[in-house]
């Protein structure tokens, strides 16, 4: 009992005296830093702040200037009448380096029903455009949006045209969404006959192939007042395009004598005639003399001729003029043979003379036209250019009508029969 009295004693000692050490350690003072004086306290200034960095507008981004293979055009918006086999309507184009464009949708719809009529879908993404025969079209996203302005600046629209599956060379534009192709180009692709007059802005087309087709209908021929058929012979050739180029600007046509050899070669002056509604007729195939050949070889420079303007144009021609003038029995056997009318001259002032000078070129057809008179001149000389040039306006002044060859013998009720010879309407 005593034992265990001591030992209780002696943890409570041993209790007390941990507790007394463990209180005198935590009440030991630890001694507070002293405060610096004023004095000692430094003084921090702050630094400013930056200015602010002020903004920028970004600089707009240069428009790249165009590169030789951007052409950069202006673009006259203008109202033409186009009248199809006798029916009329508006339909808006433009004017485009002195050429006319239309909208190949409008295009499409006053040509419904004819039989030259098409049908246009447009791959607007890969910049395609389809003309089909024998299918409806249906537009890839398409915006008509109208163009209010009278002038704008576009770009060649790089379109790919493709007629029933084969590509056709075109000129395109895309203006305000819409595709305007070129009114010549898109002509020749469907063989379309057409009279465009800038001046009036009038378009005719006519889709039959046949010249008494075109004449029932065709209204800019006044069979009561005076007509003349011009007619060039030996082309076509370096010159023929500057022949157009005034026949177009007095909205007037004629008749060419090609040679057969220099169709293919000049391919785009015959069409650029054919198109503006001049006949093609044929002048022999290398301008042979006719009245010393042999049969064969009177068959072989007519037919060949024949054939060049058929594959170029889609028909082929309705007479021949012989070189020079010149016939035998033999030519009259075989242009019969051949279905082609024989044609001559009312008027000849002789440009083929290389004396002439272009004056008196000139005054040879105005001392001397009648009306129904067939004028005989050459598209090869510089004289004949220069004596059109004034012979043209000379002639609409007196009041004359100009008609093709074929034109004017219609008119003038003359029944144009193969290997008989004519001179004039009259």
């Amino acid at each position: 009992m005593a034992r265990i009295r001591q030992k209780i004693v002696k943890v409570v000692y041993l209790i007390v005296v941990s507790t007394l050490f463990v209180t005198s350690a935590c009440r030991f003072d630890v001694p507070e830093p002293e405060s610096p004086s004023p004095a000692q306290v430094p003084v921090l200034t702050p630094e400013p702040l930056p200015a602010p960095i002020p903004e920028v507008e970004p600089e707009p981004e240069p428009t790249p200037d165009p590169t030789p293979d951007m052409e950069i055009l202006e673009a006259r918006r203008v109202e033409y009448s186009v009248t199809v086999n006798g029916m009329s309507s508006f339909l808006i184009a433009f004017e485009i380096n002195d050429e006319i464009y239309l909208d190949i949708f409008e295009l499409a719809s006053v040509l419904s029903g004819t039989e030259k009529q098409f049908f246009p879908s447009s791959g607007v993404r890969n910049r395609t455009l389809h003309l089909t025969s024998d299918s409806p079209y249906y537009p890839d996203a398409l915006s008509y949006s109208s163009v209010n302005t009278d002038v704008v600046i576009v770009t060649p629209g790089d379109m790919y045209v493709f007629l029933d599956g084969g590509e056709v060379f075109i000129t395109t534009f895309i203006i305000a969404g819409d595709i305007y192709v070129d009114f010549y180009g898109i002509s020749e692709a469907l063989d379309l006959k057409i009279d465009r007059n800038a001046e009036e802005k009038t378009i005719n087309i006519y889709t039959s192939q046949t010249v008494a087709d075109r004449i029932a209908w065709n209204s800019r021929i006044d069979p009561s007042r005076p007509m003349i058929a011009l007619t060039f012979d030996d082309g076509p050739g370096g010159l023929t395009d500057e022949v157009l180029d005034i026949l177009e600007r007095y909205n007037v046509i004629a008749t060419f004598y090609v040679i057969g050899r220099q169709v293919d070669r000049f391919s785009e002056t015959v069409l650029r005639a054919h198109n503006m509604g001049c006949e093609i007729a044929n002048h022999t195939w290398s301008h042979s003399s006719l009245d010393q050949a042999s049969r064969d070889t009177i068959r072989a420079q007519l037919q060949d001729t024949s054939a060049a303007i058929e594959n170029l144009i889609g028909a082929p021609p309705l007479h021949m003029r012989p070189p020079f003038g010149r016939i035998s029995t033999d030519v009259e056997d075989i242009t019969r043979e051949l279905g082609l009318p024989i044609i001559f001259w009312s008027i000849d002032p002789s440009d083929y003379l290389s004396g002439r000078s272009p004056e008196r070129i000139y005054n040879e057809i105005m001392d001397n036209v009648q009306d129904r008179d067939i004028i005989l001149l050459h598209d090869i000389h510089e004289r004949t250019i220069e004596a059109t040039r004034s012979l043209i306006p000379s002639l609409i002044n007196r009041g004359f009508q100009f008609v093709t060859v074929s034109e004017l013998m219609h008119f003038s009720g003359i029944t144009l029969r193969p290997g008989e010879s004519y001179q004039h309407g009259r």
